[in-house]
């Protein structure tokens, strides 16, 4: 499952120092990767047969979806929490 930012694949080191601050924290479980031009910041979870029948899904795997969703949306208000700062800063010097 992936948090994507598209146009940025040249700063991925950025991403992977956002990953590596994650592990150091706590959250062993988010990567940083290259996707075509862009940086994704990814977990690793079971895919979900989206063909048979939603019920069949074990719990574990749909638990384990729901909380890489939850991860990486907290992730990607954090990110724009940070934008929102500098963007203020941003002004205020202008």
């Amino acid at each position: 499952m992936d948090l994507t930012i598209n146009g940025v694949a040249d700063r991925i080191g950025i991403a992977e120092y956002i990953s590596s601050w994650l592990y150091k924290y706590g959250n062993q479980s988010i990567g940083a990767i290259i996707t075509g031009k862009a940086v994704a910041f990814r977990i690793y979870v079971k895919p979900l047969d989206m063909e048979g029948e939603f019920e069949r899904v074990p719990d574990e795997n749909l638990s384990k979806c729901f909380e890489a969703i939850e991860k990486l949306t907290d992730l990607a208000d954090l990110l724009d929490a940070v934008q929102q700062i500098m963007d203020t800063r941003d002004k205020k010097t202008a």
